[in-house]
């Protein structure tokens, strides 16, 4: 038997693949009791019952479309339609089955160069359900496996098998032997194990068990099949749960007898790390679809495509920006409030020691102004009696030193006017400009 390559297999819900905008999701699981050849992939469809188109570009050598076969066929013509391309050079599709049936080759294409590619497949259907299930490549050498679904077939060498193992025609290998043993190593997140019941050597139910780095075994049944039925295919034996990324060994054994239905494996579905959003490639430019020998273009403005990156990033940057948003908010709102106490607390008046200052002497008020008056001044901020204070009658008051002289009393080299000028010097100042002669200066 010859080693067939690990495949990459691509769900329907997979970010790559680029739909027309009248497809739509189907995740209910209701098609996967249809047929013997097993459930949809991860229980997931996408259908469309009018007009449109999906394309995929990978890089492989072979490509192979899966899905659910629904077609009926009246006066000549079946419904619904579809053909594929690849770099839109038809490939067909395969010939119509009347029965439905899940994992139905769709169409199909290998020995393509190791290069580049581009998948196109368009459905024209009349109202009946078209269901596209997955896409399986063969990647060329240079596509990492990270993040990755991949198919291991039962034929591969890394998979170790213990000698009570044998083929099962040329598709599957089997055990009916009690305590024989499979053992496989992977990198990832979790597997799942496929395998047949042939119609042919089923029996009672048997058991088998599973265990994961060593640690507890993990018991799962094996159905027989009822008489008269048909052999069942792509049958999930199991799925472990969700591992930490990473290395990874597997041992299954079998644990019944020759009476009972044989553990077989046909592939493993080995999940290699997180699902990922894959690259972006180009839409197509939008024109009529006027013949099914050219692949159905798309509108750029139906593309349907999750860019969940772009998402998560713009979330994000939302969140960050509010929060920034709020910080300036709270900044100003706290300095408005300090400043605005800064505004109406009471600020105490500056009183200084003293009021005297250096007076022009050439100012009228100064040569008229009273000693009194200038005194008074002089004391400013250093007397409690700032004010003159009411007289016994009411009227105001004088100071000790305002009482009244007579200017004949004066001695005119003396200053009364508090350093500034003599009497003298007053008395000559008020001859020159013509003043009057006073009784009192006081």
């Amino acid at each position: 038997m010859s080693v067939s390559p690990r495949k990459m297999v691509v769900d329907d819900t997979d970010s790559r693949i680029m739909y027309s905008s009248a497809w739509f999701l189907d995740s209910s699981g209701f098609k996967n009791a249809v047929g013997n050849f097993g459930p949809t992939l991860k229980s997931t469809l996408h259908g469309i019952n009018s007009t449109g188109s999906l394309q995929f570009h990978f890089s492989g050598t072979s490509i192979s479309l899966l899905g659910t076969n629904n077609i009926k066929t009246s006066g000549g013509e079946t419904d619904p339609g579809w053909e594929c391309f690849i770099d839109n050079v038809s490939i067909g599709s395969t010939n119509p089955f009347q029965f439905s049936e899940n994992n139905w080759v769709l169409c199909s294409k290998q020995n393509l160069t190791d290069e580049s590619h581009v998948l196109t497949v368009n459905v024209n259907s009349k109202g009946r359900n078209f269901w596209f299930d997955s896409i399986h490549f063969n990647p060329s050498d240079s596509v990492p496996s990270d993040n990755a679904l991949l198919s291991i077939e039962n034929n591969d060498p890394s998979i170790r098998y213990d000698s009570s193992w044998e083929a099962l025609g040329e598709t599957a290998t089997m055990t009916r032997t009690k305590d024989a043993k499979v053992s496989y190593d992977f990198t990832g997140v979790s597997l799942a194990w496929y395998g047949l019941i042939p119609t042919e050597l089923s029996g009672t139910p048997s058991l088998a068990s599973y265990t994961i780095d060593g640690s507890v075994s993990v018991p799962f049944v094996l159905n027989g099949l009822s008489d008269g039925s048909v052999s069942m295919f792509n049958q999930l034996f199991f799925e472990t749960p969700k591992l930490p990324f990473g290395p990874h060994t597997i041992v299954v054994t079998f644990e019944s007898d020759q009476t009972s239905t044989p553990l077989s494996l046909d592939f493993l579905l080995v999940q290699n790390g997180t699902a990922s959003s894959g690259p972006t490639f180009p839409s197509i430019s939008t024109s009529s679809p006027t013949s099914t020998s050219m692949p159905l273009p798309f509108s750029s403005g139906s593309l349907k495509r999750v860019n969940v990156a772009g998402i998560v990033c713009g979330v994000l940057g939302a969140i960050l920006f509010t929060l920034i948003l709020i910080f300036l908010l709270l900044r100003y709102r706290k300095r408005k409030r300090e400043n605005e106490q800064m505004r109406s607390a009471t600020v105490a008046p500056f009183y200084p020691t003293s009021y005297v200052q250096d007076l022009d002497t050439s100012s009228t008020v100064s040569l008229h102004a009273s000693p009194a008056f200038r005194q008074q001044s002089a004391n400013y901020g250093r007397s409690s009696n700032l004010f003159p204070q009411p007289g016994p009658s009411g009227s105001p008051g004088r100071s000790d030193q305002s009482s009244s002289l007579n200017p004949s009393e004066f001695n005119e080299s003396t200053s009364y006017y508090g350093g500034y000028q003599t009497w003298g010097q007053t008395k000559a100042l008020e001859a020159a400009s013509g003043a009057g002669r006073r009784d009192s200066y006081l």
